[in-house]
């Protein structure tokens, strides 16, 4: 069984049992990996401590220009601001769920993922059925059309749908840096909002890397920073769920829209509060692992931090290295936080662009692409990210801007 069959599995089937049994095949990968990812992550250490750092994630927060005191304010910041309306919210859940399933405890497996990183669908909204016999490719391809960025090379260079044997999961890469840029995209695409967020997701990573400015010195022919690029993915993906978005490019019925209006915007602020308490999740196990990549006791360092911060109860019994399971553990590093930048980021940059710039939605205007390829594009990494922030956006990184759209 595949990633997207699992996923499917566990938004659609009333069959506890058999969701169960998925939700434990998704994890099945972290027990297979779990020595080699603990090995890895000595080696990170060792090779961080040859160079005077205190371990890997010191190391990487150093190379990335972010200050760990900075980070931990902001983490800690968004965790006391979400507390509440996330115990809110997740007390929700479990009632509709545990009516759903007629259970009194709501389990792992009864969310809608192999991790409660996307908000279920509570609000009876399903937004599926806005992406059902749609072209994911074609709908992607004319959303930056309207933004006057050309996305047709990337997609004849890119491998978007599914076959047997290939990875299952969604990456844009641009290989080399030398002009004009190769960038691709690898997906797994069905006309699902999941595949629909993915797409446009790593079509902005891909429109960042090919409008660099080529006349830049080779080293800095790419993004200003990890959450500069991912701002832009992040933005462009939650049109997923924009009324607007859905009206005038994915062709979305006005009637519909009017009666799923509040419903899409419940999911909106769902979603957003879920990722930020998956982030602050990561957050704090990745410093666990590289304080001690050889501390046995990390299923219950996750586990403790999964039950505290997304009030997700654990399996009676349960002791599997589950964090393994997660890709980005082992092969993207103390890389997560940059999500949560990069949603600080994106919602005070479409913020200026449709107060200052486009005057109404962004993605209806090419000025707003043609601002974002002169401001945020071009410069590239030739400055510090926290200057990008402020040339493109006029203030420093400003998280009430994001903290605005949980409300």
């Amino acid at each position: 069984m595949g990633v997207n069959e699992v996923r499917e599995l566990l938004r659609t089937s009333a069959d506890q049992e058999l969701r169960r049994e998925a939700w434990e095949a998704s994890k099945s990968v972290g027990r297979a990996v779990e020595g080699t990812v603990r090995e890895l992550a000595g080696l990170r250490n060792r090779l961080a401590r040859d160079q005077g750092y205190e371990n890997h994630y010191a190391r990487s927060l150093e190379l990335q220009e972010i200050e760990a005191r900075e980070l931990a304010r902001i983490m800690g910041s968004l965790e006391s601001t979400t507390n509440e309306p996330f115990r809110e919210l997740k007390g929700n859940i479990d009632a509709k769920l545990g009516m759903k399933f007629g259970v009194d405890a709501v389990m792992p497996w009864h969310l809608s993922g192999p991790f409660f990183h996307r908000a279920p669908d509570i609000a009876g909204i399903d937004l599926d059925r806005y992406f059902e016999g749609k072209d994911i490719e074609d709908l992607t391809r004319r959303t930056f059309d309207a933004l006057g960025l050309d996305v047709r090379g990337v997609i004849s260079s890119s491998d978007l749908y599914e076959r047997e044997g290939k990875s299952q999961h969604a990456f844009c890469a641009r290989l080399g840096r030398e002009y004009p840029y190769d960038v691709r995209v690898l997906a797994n695409v069905r006309p699902e909002a999941y595949w629909m967020d993915a797409m446009l997701h790593e079509f902005g990573h891909a429109v960042y890397d090919r409008h660099v400015n080529p006349r830049l010195p080779y080293l800095l022919r790419t993004y200003a920073h990890a959450n500069t690029t991912e701002a832009i993915a992040l933005m462009m993906g939650a049109l997923v769920d924009d009324p607007g978005w859905l009206r005038s490019v994915a062709g979305a019925n006005r009637e519909r829209l009017g009666e799923d209006s509040e419903k899409l915007a419940a999911n909106r602020r769902a979603s957003r509060m879920i990722l930020t308490r998956f982030v602050l999740v990561m957050y704090h196990f990745e410093q666990a692992l590289y304080a001690d990549p050889d501390n046995g006791e990390l299923n219950s360092v996750w586990w403790g931090l999964v039950e505290r911060l997304l009030f997700v109860e654990r399996p009676p019994g349960r002791d599997e290295p589950d964090w393994a399971a997660v890709i980005h553990v082992a092969v993207a590093p103390v890389y997560y936080h940059n999500y949560m930048l990069g949603e600080l980021i994106s919602a005070q940059l479409r913020n200026y662009l449709e107060s200052h710039i486009t005057q109404g939605p962004f993605y209806e205007n090419e000025v707003a692409g043609r601002y974002l390829l002169e401001s945020f594009f071009g410069p590239g990494a030739r400055e510090n990210w926290r200057d990008t922030v402020l040339r493109a956006t006029g203030e420093p990184l400003n998280p009430e801007y994001f903290v605005k759209s949980l409300s």
